[in-house]
Order: structure tokens, then C-alpha cells, then sequence
């Protein structure tokens, strides 16, 4: 049962992997974590198995790893291969094992990563409905070098499907599958994923890109 909002307080509920965070005056975020990475690893590199329809994946592996985390002890570790400008310039990620399908009350996805990478990269969150298996993608981020915190991707703005603007996710209420993809042109190497949720937020992220929250030590080097 939630408590009342007060400001500065955080207040906690469990029912359905739901909890309030911390309220700003007497606004409340609702918050519905999708991934801890404390309970095994679920996560698929794509590897090779999209060759059949003529795109090469660049992913490589998708692991767990204890050497980073912001929520418990471990998080996800993903490899990826060389992406030059003749390849696909994506490397994805997915997850079928969801802590949550229905996503209608949310309005962001919100990720904290850690670029071990040798250079800045791009990254892009694309999810699929149960129904239709349509692929409905956010627009592309820029995380520098190290630690890239509370990583807000709109769920209402700038979204694509088909190479198309969208207004809205298919289906938000049954949605089966999540992916996570870096893209465009990189010399390859790591990144390390955790604390992967959904938020209802009153203050929503305007339609033009924001910059993610990034360590003020590393910066995204120039082209």
C-alpha cells in the first residue's frame, strides 16, 4: 500500500515490481524495473541470426558481470564487433523474459551504462509487441566514455517504426520483446548495462534529443 507523497522521502512498494521514488514537492514518478540483472542473465546477443534476411549483426555476446553495477551486485556485459560504414552499423541486444509487458502508465525507459569502450557511441532502444511483432525504436543517444547514468529515452517522442514516424508504441500492453542497440560507425568493443526501467514521469523529455547524464571524467571525443 503507497503512502502519501512527501516531499524529500522515498517511499517504496513492491505490488507487481512497482515502486515510488523519490517525490519532488507533491508529485510522484512511478517507476517498474525491467532489469536488475541480479537473477541470471536473459539476454541474447543477435549475433549471426539475422544473416537470412541480409543483415549482418555485429553483436557479439551478451554476458553478466560483477565488476559494475548501480543497483545490486552485477549487470549485464555486452560485446560488439568492428561496425564500419559498409556494415549494418548495429549491434543489438534482446530480452523476451520481461519483469513487465503492460507499459501503457509509462511514459520513459530509463538505463544506467557503462561505456568501456575505447570511444563515444551511439545507442537506441527498439521494443516488439506480442501482436503484431512490430518493431517500434527510440531515437539514438550519444554516451560518452565510462559512466553514463539515468539515460532517459522518450516512450511518447520521436519514435520510429519502419524507418517511419510513430506516435505511440504498438501495443504498449503487451509488448515481448526489448532490444538495445548500438549503432552507427565504432572501432567495436564493450558496454555494460544495468538498472534498466520504466518511469511515468510529469516532467517528460521534449521531442529534441537531451544529452544523458555522463561522468564529468570522460567526455565524448570530437569527429
Amino acid at each position: 500500500m503507497l503512502e502519501l507523497c512527501r516531499s524529500g522521502n522515498l517511499l517504496l512498494s513492491r505490488q507487481e515490481g512497482e515502486l515510488t521514488v523519490a517525490c519532488v514537492g507533491d508529485e510522484q514518478e512511478l517507476e517498474a524495473i525491467l532489469e536488475s540483472f541480479e537473477e541470471g542473465n536473459f539476454w541474447k546477443a543477435v549475433k549471426d541470426s539475422w544473416d537470412k534476411w541480409e543483415t549482418h549483426n555485429l553483436s557479439l555476446e551478451a554476458e553478466i558481470s560483477k565488476d559494475w553495477a548501480t543497483k545490486g551486485k552485477a549487470s549485464g556485459l555486452w560485446k560488439f564487433d568492428a561496425m564500419p560504414k559498409e556494415s549494418s552499423m548495429q549491434s543489438s541486444f534482446t530480452c523476451e523474459a520481461l519483469l513487465k509487458n503492460d507499459w501503457t502508465p509509462y511514459n520513459e525507459i530509463v538505463i544506467d551504462f557503462n561505456n568501456i569502450s575505447e570511444d563515444a557511441i551511439q545507442v537506441n532502444v527498439a521494443v516488439q509487441d506480442a501482436l503484431e511483432w512490430k518493431w517500434t525504436a527510440t531515437q539514438p543517444l550519444l554516451l560518452g566514455k565510462g559512466e553514463n547514468k539515468n539515460v532517459r529515452f522518450s516512450l511518447v517522442e520521436g519514435l520510429e517504426s519502419d524507418g517511419l514516424p510513430v506516435e505511440a508504441l504498438s501495443h504498449a500492453d503487451k509488448i515481448q520483446c526489448l532490444m538495445i542497440q548500438v549503432l552507427g560507425e565504432n572501432m567495436g568493443g564493450q558496454i555494460m548495462v544495468d538498472n534498466i526501467r520504466l518511469i511515468k514521469t510529469d516532467d517528460p523529455l521534449p521531442s529534441a534529443n537531451p544529452e544523458p547524464e555522463v561522468d564529468p571524467k570522460s567526455k565524448p571525443k570530437s569527429k
